[in-house]
């Protein structure tokens, strides 16, 4: 059997995360930024008290993976 979603998006991964910072859940948080790691590997994203560092770190991470891709 094929799935329907042979593939994975990291940008599922990092909206969810952009989700979870807005909304003040940590542990949401944290629990998504693991999986990404053990999906796509590279840095696990911390969470910060401040949303502003950490949006700017999912910000990097994004443009990151988009030059990777092209």
């Amino acid at each position: 059997l094929t799935t329907l979603f042979p593939t994975v998006s990291p940008y599922a991964y990092l909206r969810l995360m952009e989700m979870y910072v807005r909304l003040e859940r940590q542990e949401d948080y944290e629990w998504v930024s693991k999986r990404f790691n053990e999906q796509f590997g590279g840095p696990q994203l911390e969470w910060d008290t401040d949303a502003n560092t950490v949006m700017k770190s999912l910000e990097r991470l994004a443009d990151a993976i988009r030059a990777k891709m092209t």
